[in-house]
This record gives C-alpha cells, structure tokens and sequence, in this order.
C-alpha cells in the first residue's frame, strides 16, 4: 500500500481528513486520526501558511473532545490504561508559549492536569504551569 505522505501536502491533507469523518463516531480511532493531523500540521508549519492555523484547529479539536476518547477507551478496553502523553497537549503548549500566548498555554496546562495527562519532562505539567505563569507575570510587568 502506498503511504499517503508520499503524494505531497494537499494528498495526505485529504486523505488524513477524510479518514477521520470516516471514523467519527469512534472516539478512539478519532482521536489518534485528530493526532495523525496534528503531526501532519506540525512538520508543514514553518513551509505552509495554512498549516499553523489548522495544527491549532486540530490540537483544540483534539483536546476538546479528550474526555470522550478516555470514556470510549475504558468501554473499549477496561483492562489497559490509556495512553497518558497524548500529542495535542504538549505541542499546543509549547507552540502558544513560543508565541508568548502564555493565557493560552496556561489553559493547555489545566486541562493536561484536570486529564491526569503526563509531558514527561522533569516535573512534568504542574512545572510547566509555573514556568508558564513567571513568564505571564514578566510579560504582565513589561507592559
């Protein structure tokens, strides 16, 4: 089978969304299909002008409907744990701090920790919170 990241931008870009209204009313498979876009957008953001914006679309899409991915996974599969590092939390983090969008990375951070979902980094989201908020209070004081 070909690999649609084979074929260019605009081919996978169809291929990832149409995947995905296929798997809509599966929580699960919606959510790593929202996951696979939100990669997809991330390796296009620095050479596609849309792609910013929609790994935004894609990652608050993702984070919104997270508690329905978690419901489905313990209907699904009561004997595994979910996966605690989903994607579209530490990159939408990262990316609205780098953009000094310190509210927006704060509320990322909150609704990781209200999911129990983990970054891996020494201290994981409750440090980031507060790296997060020093950075919001100097940016504050500039001001």
């Amino acid at each position: 089978m070909d690999e649609p990241f084979q074929h260019g931008y605009e081919y996978t870009e169809k291929f990832l969304i149409e995947e995905s209204k296929r798997v809509v009313r599966d929580p699960c498979k919606l959510h790593f299909m929202l996951e696979g876009l939100v990669i997809f957008y991330l390796r296009y953001m620095y050479s596609r002008q849309d792609a910013a914006r929609n790994f935004i679309l894609m990652c608050r899409k993702d984070i919104e409907l997270y508690y329905r991915f978690l419901n489905a996974w313990c209907l699904q599969r009561p004997n595994e744990d979910p996966p605690t590092d989903p994607v579209s939390f530490r990159e939408l983090t990262l990316f609205y701090e780098n953009k000094g969008r310190f509210w927006e990375a704060l509320d990322i951070c909150h609704a990781a920790l209200h999911y129990g979902v983990r970054d891996y980094t020494l201290g994981g989201y409750v440090t980031r919170l507060t790296r997060l908020e020093k950075k919001l209070e100097n940016q504050l004081g500039d001001n």
